[in-house]
């Protein structure tokens, strides 16, 4: 990482893309150290640099005054200095020196920090340094975020750039269309960067400046080969994502490869959903999933996903979301609290299951387009890591990993029971999607 990203302080490469695991250091060496040592070299160069969010660019900044502000700096560059002071404005011809952006005294070269999205205007810059800019799982599926993303990119930076300019993108991979995916999905613009791709555990040799042999972890006295094994099991998918770089792999063991996020305001009226998924999650999690069908697109939002929900508690959680009369299908392996939740006037019922019940509902969600709401974090966990339990082969079977599982439970009630209602079907047995 080092030996590429010196090419890049030398000119040798122009435009750079690294993606390796989180906990790497990538931070560390490029939104820290790397900034602090252009300038040195360099006192009246120009940078902008940018992160997810404005107060993760922040705290960026700070590190950089820090080390500008250090002993051992001040030792291998005595005449690149920062005001001694904090300055907000340009008054009286003071050096800036705050949370977002900060001079070198006498020289006049800068580092602008902002948030992805956030403005850069009246500054330009010979240096341009984004490090991570989806924040997590949930940007990460948002189509709308995705594109704002690669819309700010191309437009809000770009535009504060020149000729001359070079870009480094460092960042952990979470989509296969995060930025990184849509630069290089283009061959055009993919021609005009350099890619390091570092994955967690070697697995073939195709890059020969990789010192390791295959199956070797990366740091494996901080992360080794049983802690990433460890994460493995949480989800192939977002193991492959996170921690080996390689977003488009293995799409087919996930139950539920395609989603998209919509925004939430639509389903703050609680009346405009129309069926409701309850999984009681025994000493686990209970989940509580509103759906909407229309068409061929099905809308879902997480309202409930908490632990140690007591009976009465349930109750006027249902009371205060104001639920009335609304149809709630249950899991059917606690009848009692179906029958509590009967008492309390809620219109609630046990879901249908047999042999090939939970194949055929995920088969019906999927003939939908599925569109979660931003605000159902949980349930945009779990679709992430929902897959298919695989052979020997690494084939994926029909059979799901039934572990963290409650939301997207609760959302196969709901779509199945709306679908038998629409079409006056009262058994779960398979359902004909092909039928209106």
């Amino acid at each position: 990482i080092l030996d590429t990203i010196q090419d890049f302080i030398d000119k040798k490469i122009k435009n750079l893309i690294i993606s390796i695991p989180p906990q790497i250091g990538k931070s560390e060496i490029a939104s820290r150290t790397l900034p602090a040592y252009l300038l040195g070299l360099n006192p009246k160069a120009r940078i902008i640099a940018a992160s997810y969010n404005l107060t993760n660019s922040k705290k960026f900044n700070r590190d950089v005054q820090r080390i500008i502000d250090s002993d051992a700096f001040k030792i291998a560059f005595p005449d690149v200095t920062l005001s001694g002071e904090t300055v907000s404005s340009k008054k009286d011809g003071a050096w800036l020196r705050n949370a977002e952006e900060f001079e070198i005294v006498k020289h006049g070269g800068y580092y602008k920090n902002a948030g992805i999205g956030g403005g850069i205007t009246g500054r330009s810059a010979e240096y341009a340094i984004i490090d991570d800019p989806i924040k997590g799982i949930a940007e990460a599926a948002s189509a709308t975020v995705r594109q704002s993303i690669y819309n700010w990119f191309n437009t809000d930076l770009s535009s504060r750039l020149n000729n001359n300019s070079q870009k480094l993108i460092i960042m952990t991979r979470w989509h296969e269309q995060d930025l990184v995916g849509m630069l290089l999905a283009n061959p055009k613009l993919a021609s005009r960067w350099h890619v390091l791709s570092l994955p967690a555990i070697r697995e073939d040799m195709k890059d020969p400046r990789d010192p390791r042999k295959i199956g070797e972890a990366m740091w494996e006295d901080f992360q080794g080969i049983d802690k990433l094994n460890e994460a493995r099991e949480q989800g192939e998918r977002s193991f492959r994502c996170l921690y080996q770089q390689d977003p488009k792999a293995n799409r087919d063991v996930l139950v539920y490869p395609d989603f998209d996020i919509v925004d939430t305001a639509f389903y703050r009226d609680i009346a405009k959903i129309e069926v409701f998924g309850l999984d009681f999650g025994y000493n686990d999690e209970l989940a509580l999933v509103g759906t909407k069908a229309a068409d061929k697109e099905l809308f879902a939002h997480q309202y409930i996903y908490e632990k140690g929900v007591t009976p009465d508690a349930l109750v006027a959680k249902l009371k205060a979301l104001g639920i009335k009369n609304q149809l709630i299908v249950c899991d059917n392996a606690r009848p009692e609290l179906i029958t509590h939740l009967r008492a309390a006037g809620f219109n609630a019922v046990a879901c249908e299951k047999g042999a090939g019940s939970v194949y055929t509902g995920i088969q019906l969600v999927k003939s939908f387009n599925i569109r979660y709401t931003n605000e159902s974090p949980n349930l945009i966990s779990e679709t992430q890591n929902y897959e298919w339990i695989t052979d020997g082969g690494g084939f994926a079977t029909e059979v799901p990993k039934g572990k963290k599982d409650h939301a997207l439970d609760a959302m196969r009630y709901a779509a199945v029971k709306q679908v038998q209602i629409k079409r006056g079907s009262g058994k779960a047995t398979y359902i004909d999607m092909s039928i209106n």
